[in-house]
């Protein structure tokens, strides 16, 4: 007897070449012309970190501390920089990192369309419902524009994944669902974007509120509380143990930031301008610099959003109408001040930690995975409705349909804009004209597939336009700068300095100045793209630099710009080892302590600090300072020779603060980022400087004896060296790491032999 066919299968199989094979074509250059994506943060971040992660693996770095980026900083501890995400080590592994970069680009948009559709399934949504959310959300405006910085398109990847894993443990509250649950949850903790965990956690929260729908409150709670409780707790200690390794580190990090008591937001809009953004795509194939100047990407279909809408006139399940909750609470946290839900949730407090984040919009991602969802279960209700009830529709049915369709016109009416191509309303109106059509013709069970050929050919005639790129070899052909830093003597003891934001960050990725804008970052080691060639910088591209970075930069900008040319040798950017600064795009430094360094061609190279000192330096006078505030007001009150240490009053002795007149004797046996060994014999006590930043993970030993270290100079660190002959060793060793590498790993192994006994126990035959 032939078997059926399994439509579920087969359009998870559809899916899957739909979203593989158009997210392909998007990225095609990328992917099969050796050519590489360049716009956005794909160069400064996704290329400049993933050739970190290979440098890691194939060069032995540490990814714990690393003096390449904001003079010294925990990068591993940084989530944005991705280096607890196992599937960069993987791409960093098996592939150059100029193509890994790209390839991870494809696999997480394949992987976020894959997720829509397990989660539409997990909602009882049909196969071809499913097929539409998945091309609804994989190719909404917003998700196409993600792909400026690969750490975001990794990270959102999970969030439809984790959603999938969420509705199936509530649909079946087993252990090895609750492990499911957990692990992907653990995953978008790797993937290194906070701002979605954050998003997905209030997601999920918030569509729970439907669980206690069908009777009062006491009777309900109790229930849904003894149903889940268990295994709700075992998914959660399963993120938790799992993602140790991460979110240990991460919290004591951005303890120490510049974000540690919220930051404002820095990107945001017009209301119009972001709900345009909602309805209406930008003609693609007609490139604008910068892009969408008229309306920032989101959902970016009138289709989708008219069918999402119509969800509150056909039957939804009580899990829809969570998800329904869910999506309107997460587009207006995304709209952050111009919405009144927002401010009211920040007035009050309501949710810890959204006012850590610069920008709201990422919460929109989990809005249009749930707007996605719910226009598919329309298309399913639409899609099963008999031909005599569309025929003779019930009153208050044809009422419910006027207004929504009277208040779409006025929506329309209020925020078209003319820069919105015509082919937004005519997707729209075609959908309409189709569902009148089958509906008399008594056949709109054809309309889900219909619709699914309609946005097919809005995401072909609107969207689907393959990414700009770069040649390859423009990433991997070093620099001028680089190769006379490279030249230079002790060049691993010194530090360069950026100046001006990346130039590619808001541009078109069609622009015809990209690869213009491209070689500008790489010639003048824009942001973190230093990372490529390993030279140590006092810049960087990501979010939690330290809290005495600010002030830091302020002080050595005025410096740069040529505010302490009075003063050689004794500014801060000396102290602090910053030797060569490049033009970036900004004006030239004005300092006139700067030495241009020019090609032969007489195009300036970079600029160059003849005053700056080494990363290792010895300091005889000390002074104490009650914090980095008046360290600063010490370095530019001209006090030469002098070294600012910050302690409290009485801890330093006389000794220390002026030993007796003498050179000190220091030999260097070791330096690297994470080490120095360093052997002193010396006839008077001096202080070893390190211009590399203070955190508290870095320790100290004096001929085994650990010494405390002392802030200094404002960023550095410092210890306090008797005189005499000792062995002295400064190094890293961040203990919130080993606790959660400690953790991660007992989980690990608790999670394997747990699963290895559950499949013996399978495979045992029954006893009689």
């Amino acid at each position: 007897m032939p078997t059926q066919p399994n439509p579920s299968r087969a359009f998870a199989t559809l899916t899957l070449l739909l979203v593989g094979g158009l997210s392909a074509y998007l990225l095609y250059p990328a992917l099969f012309l050796d050519r590489s994506l360049a716009h956005g943060d794909n160069i400064h971040h996704g290329y400049a970190f993933l050739k970190f992660h290979h440098d890691v693996i194939y060069e032995g770095l540490s990814p714990l501390w690393t003096n390449l980026v904001y003079g010294g900083h925990a990068l591993f501890a940084e989530g944005q920089a991705g280096l607890s995400n196992p599937v960069n080590y993987l791409a960093a592994w098996l592939f150059p990192p100029e193509f890994g970069h790209n390839l991870l680009h494809w696999l997480a948009m394949t992987a976020f369309g894959l997720g829509c559709y397990g989660l539409c399934r997990a909602l009882a949504i049909s196969p071809v419902g499913a097929l539409f959310a998945s091309l609804a959300a994989t190719f909404s405006s917003l998700v196409i524009h993600s792909n400026t910085s690969m750490t975001a398109i990794e990270a959102m990847a999970w969030i439809p994944l984790t959603l999938w894993s969420f509705e199936s443990w509530l649909t079946r509250p087993g252990k090895w669902q609750a492990v499911t649950f957990g692990l992907c949850t653990a995953m978008l903790v790797f993937s290194g974007y906070p701002h979605f965990l954050h998003g997905t956690v209030i997601y999920m929260l918030a569509s729970m509120t439907t669980l206690f729908l069908g009777g009062p409150l006491t009777q309900q709670a109790p229930r849904i509380i003894g149903r889940y409780w268990k295994t709700g707790l075992l998914a959660v200690a399963v993120c938790a143990a799992i993602s140790c390794i991460q979110w240990l580190p991460l919290l004591e990090l951005a303890s120490l930031s510049h974000r540690q008591e919220g930051v404002g937001i820095a990107i945001n809009g017009t209301v119009e301008f972001l709900i345009r953004g909602l309805f209406y795509s930008t003609n693609n194939f007609i490139p604008s610099d910068p892009p969408n100047p008229d309306y920032f990407p989101n959902t970016g279909s009138l289709l989708v959003c008219f069918l999402a809408s119509a969800c509150f006139l056909v039957p939804t399940s009580p899990r829809l109408k969570g998800h329904i909750v869910a999506s309107l609470l997460l587009v207006n946290l995304g709209f952050g001040n111009l919405s009144p839900i927002y401010r009211f949730v920040t007035d009050f407090g309501i949710i810890p930690g959204i006012e850590s984040f610069r920008m709201m919009f990422p919460y929109f991602i989990l809005s249009i995975i749930g707007f996605a969802a719910l226009a598919a279960n329309t298309l399913d209700r639409l899609g099963s409705g008999a031909g005599p009830r569309w025929a003779l529709p019930r009153v208050p049915a044809l009422l419910g349909w006027a207004a929504l369709l009277a208040c779409w016109g006025a929506l329309l009416y209020r925020y078209h804009n003319s820069a919105a191509p015509a082919l937004n309303y005519v997707i729209a109106g075609l959908s309409l004209a189709v569902l009148a059509i089958l509906a008399v013709a008594r056949r709109t069970h054809a309309f889900p597939l219909s619709m699914v050929v309609l946005l097919t050919a809005e995401i072909l005639l609107l969207k689907l336009v393959p990414f700009g790129t770069v040649e390859t070899r423009l990433l991997t052909r070093e620099p001028a700068a680089v190769g006379y830093i490279k030249s230079t003597a002790d060049a691993a003891s010194f530090r360069h300095y950026q100046l001006g934001l990346a130039s590619l960050t808001f541009s078109n990725p069609n622009s015809k100045e990209l690869v213009g804008r491209a070689r500008n970052e790489l010639d003048n080691l824009v942001a973190s793209t230093n990372l490529a060639w390993g030279i140590p910088s006092f810049s960087g591209a990501l979010a939690l630099k330290s809290w005495r970075k600010p002030m830091t930069n302020d002080a050595v900008l005025a410096e740069i710009e040529g505010g302490s040319d009075d003063r050689p040798g004794q500014r801060l950017m000396d102290y602090l080892s910053i030797k060569w600064v490049s033009k970036s795009i900004r004006n030239s430094p004005t300092s006139r302590l700067l030495v241009p360094v020019r090609d032969p061609d007489g195009n300036l190279v970079v600029w160059e600090n003849p005053y700056a000192m080494p990363t290792i330096q010895t300091w005889l006078r000390a002074q104490p300072v009650a914090n980095a505030e008046q360290a600063l007001q010490g370095v530019h009150s001209g006090a030469a020779n002098t070294l600012f240490i910050e302690a409290s009053p009485g801890e330093l002795s006389p000794a220390q603060l002026a030993p007796p007149e003498g050179i000190p004797a220091l030999q260097t046996l070791e330096a690297s980022a994470t080490r120095y060994r360093l052997h002193s014999d010396s006839t008077t006590g001096f202080w070893l400087f390190l211009a590399d930043t203070y955190y508290p993970g870095w320790k100290a030993t004096v001929d085994g004896t650990p010494v405390k270290i002392y802030a200094a100079q404002v960023l550095g660190k410092a210890i306090f060296v008797p005189a005499g002959k000792h062995r002295l060793k400064i190094y890293f060793q961040s203990d919130s790491f080993r606790l959660g590498a400690l953790v991660s790993a007992l989980a690990i192994a608790t999670l394997v032999l747990l699963g290895a006994l559950g499949l013996r126990r399978r495979g045992s035959p029954p006893t009689v």
